[in-house]
């Protein structure tokens, strides 16, 4: 199984597959998964659901083909298109679970341009209210949430928007940083991380750190941001890779840098240039849950689970319930990956090997 995001509630794990289209469920401790939601080629074309989003029996989803957003229906397992009012002229909406924010009985989404939509709760109708002056920022960096309030990243701004009056209340310049990746609070803190590789309190350049990325084999993408999440445990900020090899972790009490290597993720210029390999983002999904970091590799097309208290990590495996899954998701297969033979024929085999998962 190989998807773009995850998202977690009350220890289930809900994911699009992004071969199949299927939406599939399962708990975190057993990773046994059931299928929500299969029949996706009865809306036509083609869908690689990169954002998903659920509340209550809800799911919010993400297309990288089209323009709009669609619903799930859990219990009624049905899944429709969205339209976004108040935007026009735009190719892809998206945006992953942690980009989208319940505050009070509304529900707000930051795209990845800067756009913010509004919905309710059941996504009846959602609105864009706000697109952030983004100068010409492709896509923003990580949003920290304070209550009411969401810092959003676009270069070295960051802008400051409050879901109560539904608007941009401030913004911060720094005119001695570049792009802007990452954000993460400790102890009333917001550490950063740059795409020059400095790590630091945002407003306080004296206890900073520089990574050393000279023997990176990621160098020669230089000018892609390096990391794509900071995530805090303790007195720790584990930095997830985005266009760069390695894991790092900074201890911001003993000012110290280290790297936490997963050795079937060793990179080298035979893999980054890998034709079956259908993205170079080093982990294209990522999310935390308590104590535990959860990533997908584009490399491996592993599913890891890191235990940020001793470090250690497992290779988790997916298993399903019931094996009437592969009829249905081969005829997936065969109608939403046209064009791309080789994964489609990687998905089948590893469907049709049962008792060891997909």
């Amino acid at each position: 199984m190989y998807f773009f995001d995850i998202d977690i509630k009350n220890n289930n794990m809900i994911v699009a597959d992004s071969i199949s289209g299927m939406i599939l469920e399962g708990n975190v401790e057993s990773l046994l998964f059931h299928v929500v939601n299969m029949n996706v080629t009865e809306l036509g074309g083609s869908y690689i659901f990169c954002g998903i989003y659920r509340h209550n029996n809800k799911v919010l989803l993400s297309n990288a083909q089209d323009s709009k957003l669609y619903v799930l229906d859990i219990l009624q397992k049905s899944i429709v298109p969205q339209k976004v009012d108040g935007i026009q002229g735009v190719k892809r909406i998206r945006f992953f679970h942690d980009e989208v924010f319940q505050y009070e009985n509304n529900i707000y989404i930051v795209l990845r341009d800067g756009k913010i939509l509004k919905t309710d709760c059941d996504f009846n109708r959602i609105v864009c209210v706000l697109q952030c002056p983004n100068h010409n920022c492709v896509e923003h960096g990580q949003i920290l949430r304070s209550e009411e309030i969401l810092y959003i990243p676009l270069n070295n701004l960051i802008y400051v928007f409050s879901m109560n009056k539904e608007r941009i209340v401030d913004e911060f310049y720094f005119n001695d940083l570049d792009k802007i990746e990452t954000m993460c609070c400790i102890d009333n803190d917001i550490w950063i991380s740059s795409t020059s590789g400095v790590v630091r309190r945002l407003f306080d350049n004296t206890n900073s750190c520089l990574i050393d990325f000279s023997d990176d084999n990621y160098n020669f993408l230089q000018d892609k941001i390096r990391f794509s999440r900071a995530y805090c445990h303790e007195n720790e900020i584990w930095l997830v890779p985005c266009y760069c090899e390695k894991i790092y972790i900074f201890n911001i009490e003993k000012r110290l840098l280290r790297e936490f290597s997963i050795d079937q993720e060793r990179e080298n210029g035979a893999s980054l240039h890998d034709k079956h390999r259908s993205n170079l983002q080093k982990y294209i999904a990522f999310a935390k849950q308590n104590n535990i970091l959860w990533l997908m590799s584009s490399k491996t097309r592993k599913f890891y689970k890191i235990n940020l208290i001793n470090g250690e990590y497992d290779e988790e495996t997916f298993k399903f319930v019931g094996s009437e899954i592969l009829d249905d998701c081969i005829a997936n297969r065969r109608a939403l990956i046209e064009g791309n033979l080789s994964i489609g024929l990687e998905y089948l085999i590893n469907a049709i090997t049962k008792g060891q998962g997909i």
